[in-house]
């Protein structure tokens, strides 16, 4: 009868209750055995859905394993450079705005009206920002540009040492270097002098030229050329090395103690050594005394290099390192000391070589 009531009550709660109904007749043993379940439901639900907060957590014996193991360092990044503003100028310039050029060039001037050319030998080293030194190569009376770069040599020494060098034409392939020679000196009177500063000028804006180390030589009426520009241009050339030529410039008044280096041969049929004193023309041994003087040498010359027929005197203690060297070569005739030979100018030495030895003391004697 309880049963049947319980029962009866279930239907009627059915339909009023959302409440789940099992059989109400329940065993002794099962109703003892509930709580237990209850608490082992419970336990296995706690088990299963962890919290959050147990997740987390970690063993005891887990801490200590974890903190056996080294911690990792995190990176540190390391700073990026600042970045560099590309207009910055390279300190090391020593020329701005030049053109990267190589090669044997021929460009020309016009001086007092004239149209004076020279030929122009750019080395592969040659770079626009970075200075070189120069050597003006002036050609005999009669000869031209071409000629003295194969009789010197020169662009080939420029080429294996890295200089510039510079071989102008004379008018009437001549050059007025004083008393001689026509017809540049007379009786045109050409101002050599001042072309030879125009053109530098005309130079240094195309090319880096260190402007320190500007020299000349010549042959012939070229090294009475390069005396003359070592009397009166020497505030832009730094010393001098004339071949087979004398000193006659009427007048030599250097505005400083200015280094130079002859070569001269004792044979020398077309410009004696011993000059011509009719024509006022200094001998070899007074055209480098005049120079000697001037920068307050020594008077007794040290012997710096001997070789079977050629000798070298050098006067030391000169003003502002300054030095006056001539080179004799007895029985040498008008010619370049091994340079290239030419037929009935006399013997050419192969005793010293008068390109390589000049670079030599031009390098000793800047500016």
């Amino acid at each position: 009868m309880p049963g049947r009531i319980s029962f009866m009550l279930c239907l009627f709660f059915l339909f009023s209750v959302p409440i789940a109904c099992t059989n109400p007749v329940v065993s002794q043993e099962q109703a003892k055995e509930s709580p237990a379940q209850g608490e082992q439901q419970k336990e296995s639900s706690t088990q299963e859905q962890p919290t959050q907060d147990d997740q987390d957590a970690s063993t005891p014996e887990e801490n200590v394993a974890d903190a056996n193991e080294p911690i990792a360092e995190e990176p540190t990044p390391e700073p990026s450079p600042e970045p560099q503003p590309k207009d910055t100028p390279d300190e090391t310039n020593d020329c701005e705005g030049l053109d990267a050029i190589t090669g044997t060039k021929f460009w020309s001037i016009y001086h007092n009206l004239t149209p004076r050319p020279f030929t122009v030998y750019i080395p592969p080293q040659y770079k626009p920002n970075k200075s070189m030194p120069v050597v003006l190569n002036f050609h005999g009376i009669g000869s031209n540009p071409a000629q003295q770069q194969i009789i010197s040599g020169m662009d080939s020494l420029a080429k294996e040492k890295g200089f510039i060098t510079i071989h102008p034409q004379g008018v009437g392939n001549s050059w007025n270097g004083g008393l001689c020679c026509s017809p540049a000196s007379s009786p045109m009177f050409v101002n050599d002098v001042g072309f030879v500063r125009a053109m530098l000028d005309y130079v240094e804006k195309k090319l880096c030229v260190d402007k320190k180390r500007i020299f000349a030589t010549g042959l012939s009426n070229g090294a009475y050329m390069t005396y003359r520009l070592a009397c009166e241009l020497s505030d832009r050339i730094a010393a001098v090395a004339p071949v087979a030529g004398l000193l006659v410039a009427s007048s030599c008044k250097p505005k400083r103690p200015i280094s130079v280096m002859a070569f001269h041969g004792t044979g020398d049929a077309i410009v004696p050594y011993a000059g011509y004193p009719l024509l006022g023309w200094n001998s070899v041994q007074s055209s480098v005394d005049h120079f000697v003087k001037h920068n307050e040498c020594q008077t007794a010359a040290n012997r710096i290099f001997e070789k079977d027929d050629t000798h070298c005197d050098q006067y030391d203690g000169c003003k502002d390192n300054t030095a006056v060297t001539l080179c004799t070569t007895k029985n040498g005739g008008h010619t370049w000391p091994s340079g290239f030979p030419i037929p009935g100018f006399g013997i050419t030495t192969r005793d010293i070589d008068a390109t390589k030895e000049m670079w030599k003391f031009f390098q000793k004697h800047p500016l």
